[in-house]
């Protein structure tokens, strides 16, 4: 309506505020790129072309529609860059074989190579934004120090840095230096901005209980309630925080204190709770992460109850049997159920399933036949 009583530029600040939360599909923000060449404002089109590239560049379909928008406000050479199909996959393989390269030198106990290797492959990316993300993260799983993650970022210019995931990880990098006052004041700024869709908003709850900063998850729990309602968002919230929990059992993850951990085992345990409640049957994933909440937190029979009660409110759901008789093995009780109701869930399944055979095999063991 605004466009056809040709108030183009509020039409456009209109559609900007929609794409911002806005994770797919891309027509919206094609019709945004092509309003703001409409208007001249190739700095804006700039970054929604890269935004549309980086997001649906792999679809030819997407990066045609980019380019004709470019070709019909007369701008033929930025169009024959964007459809320059062949260019942007080389870019691709060329990333995807340093990543490799650099997977070799690291298996080959040569870290610093690889770090040094991947961090300088990521100025040549044909996606830098996410490129930075997963040398980031690759970093960070190889035991990269806080200075070697602080390197990668220095290489990020200026135009990138305004990203919002670029944001979230110097917010990351923050948290990792114990600056929660510099993370907290980052997140705080980043949300206001409205520019996270829900599955960052998600991966950020992650890496806020990896950092125990409870003031960051309270704030992106609401922000991730606003997009996706209140009993999706506890459910989500809770698995990721469990998961953040598990990361850091292993050593990958920071450090958290006996109360921290606790504590926050005890938060997702309320999330999923009130999660499960809402669903008219939850999935058996959703009842396994409750019940490793519980176990987490020395809950150990609240755990078993909720095993067994799913089981046999979901006769046909063979995790459910699965989660039970793993339960019963690590309490060492009534150990032939477990074996019988593991071999059960085998049976239905079809085809081996590794956790199922981990859960058989420690029912044997616990049994002490190992042969």
């Amino acid at each position: 309506a605004l466009r056809t009583s040709g108030q183009n530029r509020r039409a456009l600040q209109l559609q900007l505020r929609l794409i911002a939360h806005e994770p797919g599909p891309p027509e919206p923000h094609l019709d945004a790129l092509d309003l703001t060449l409409e208007l001249g404002d190739t700095e804006t089109a700039d970054e929604l072309t890269e935004k549309l590239l980086g997001r649906w560049g792999d679809q030819d379909g997407v990066r045609l529609a980019v380019a004709e928008a470019w070709q019909r406000y007369g701008a033929s050479e930025r169009a024959s860059e964007v459809a320059d199909f062949e260019r942007d996959r080389a870019g691709k393989r060329a990333w995807r074989a340093s990543c490799l390269r650099s997977d070799v030198l690291y298996s080959q106990g040569r870290s610093r190579e690889a770090i040094a290797a991947l961090s300088s492959a990521v100025d040549h990316a044909p996606d830098p934004v996410s490129a930075f993300v997963e040398a980031f993260e690759r970093i960070q799983r190889w035991g990269g120090s806080r200075e070697d993650l602080a390197g990668l970022m220095g290489r990020i210019v200026e135009p990138l840095s305004r990203a919002p995931e670029v944001r979230l990880l110097e917010i990351r990098l923050a948290w990792l230096s114990k600056k929660g006052g510099v993370a907290t004041e980052g997140l705080r700024a980043l949300l206001e901005d409205k520019v996270l869709p829900p599955a960052s908003v998600a991966g950020a709850i992650l890496h806020a209980t990896g950092a125990g900063d409870q003031p960051a998850l309270e704030m992106l729990f609401s922000e991730l309630t606003a997009h996706i309602g209140a009993p999706e968002a506890r459910r989500i919230a809770g698995l990721r925080m469990l998961q953040a929990l598990d990361l850091e059992s292993v050593g990958l993850g920071p450090q958290l204190t006996q109360e921290q951990r606790r504590s926050l085992a005890l938060k997702a345990t309320e999330l999923l709770d009130r999660g499960l409640g809402h669903a008219f049957l939850p999935s058996g994933g959703h009842v396994s992460a409750l019940g490793q909440a519980h176990e987490i937190v020395g809950r150990r029979e609240a755990s078993l109850w909720l095993y067994e009660s799913h089981a046999l409110q979901a006769p046909w759901d063979s995790t459910s049997r699965n989660n039970w008789a793993y339960a019963l093995a690590e309490a060492e009780r009534e150990l032939p159920l477990a074996l019988t109701l593991v071999r059960q869930a085998i049976r239905e399944r079809g085809e081996p399933l590794a956790s199922f055979l981990d859960t058989e095999a420690w029912i044997l063991h616990k049994l002490r036949r190992h042969a």
